[in-house]
């Protein structure tokens, strides 16, 4: 359209005789220029059309809102996944030792390093060692089962329960803006997000507005992440403070230019 109208509009009309080359060259100048002109505007036309707009947030997360979840499956840790200290109740069917229920289940005692060594019989002198370190009763069960069938059973049939679970320190994991990235907790210890950042320490960068947990679902077994106001509780406003777990994530990221 800008063309045709500076072709219609701008350009001279010659009457005649020697102004026709002077016509003739000036009507190639403003045809040359306005196709110039046509090209560029219809460029910045196409580069506007295919750039998206920053997209805007229908809301803005505060202290304790939740934000997009990441569904990434997670291997949480069973409940009857075994570790040092842990005790221990063992029985074979088929042990004659123990047939008619005279003699009750074996007592073990998982190792500093997660070893089990299970009797093959109940009055027997021989063993059968077991890693038992971070595995359930079901896995430990089947690799037991294995080596008794080899050599001592032709199907042996096995209890095992936990009697006692020995209790184990945890850990918070800090990323982003902080002064130390673990910060463990002892057995029966109750802390809160306030109290674990002011114990870990954060830099002078730390926006501390939209401090993120992510934490496990036990359920679901994914990553749910909620942000927290650190800042408004340094303030005194401790409503929103929530009490941390053992294997929570505290991300605290950098400022903006905003501050946020």
């Amino acid at each position: 359209m800008i063309l045709v109208r500076l072709m219609n509009n701008g350009m001279p009309n010659p009457s005649s005789g020697r102004h026709a080359d002077e016509a003739g060259r000036a009507r190639v100048g403003w045809m040359t220029a306005a196709l110039a002109l046509a090209l560029t505007l219809s460029g910045m036309a196409a580069d506007v059309a295919v750039r998206p707009g920053r997209p805007q947030s229908s809301a803005n997360p505060g202290q304790g809102a939740s934000v997009a979840t990441n569904t990434t499956p997670l291997v949480a840790k069973s409940s009857d996944q075994l570790g040092s200290g842990d005790k221990l109740q063992f029985v074979i069917e088929e042990d004659p030792a123990t047939a008619g229920g005279a003699k009750g289940p074996t007592e073990l005692v998982v190792g500093p390093g997660g070893e089990v060594n299970f009797p093959v019989s109940r009055d027997a002198d021989q063993f059968i060692s077991v890693n038992v370190r971070d595995k359930t009763l079901a896995k430990i069960k089947d690799e037991l089962k294995s080596k008794l069938d080899a050599d001592f059973y032709q199907n042996a049939t096995i209890q095992l329960r936990i009697k006692e679970q020995a209790q184990k320190r945890g850990e918070i994991l800090f990323t982003g803006q902080v002064r130390a990235s673990v910060l463990p907790i002892l057995p029966g210890e109750s802390i809160s997000l306030f109290e674990a950042m002011v114990k870990v320490g954060y830099t002078e960068f730390a926006n501390l507005k939209k401090v993120r947990l992510h934490r496990v679902n036990p359920t679901t077994g994914k990553t749910e992440t909620t942000i927290y106001d650190v800042d408004a509780m340094i303030k005194g406003d401790h409503s929103k403070d929530v009490h941390l777990q053992d294997g929570d994530h505290v991300e605290v990221k950098e400022k903006t230019i905003v501050g946020f």
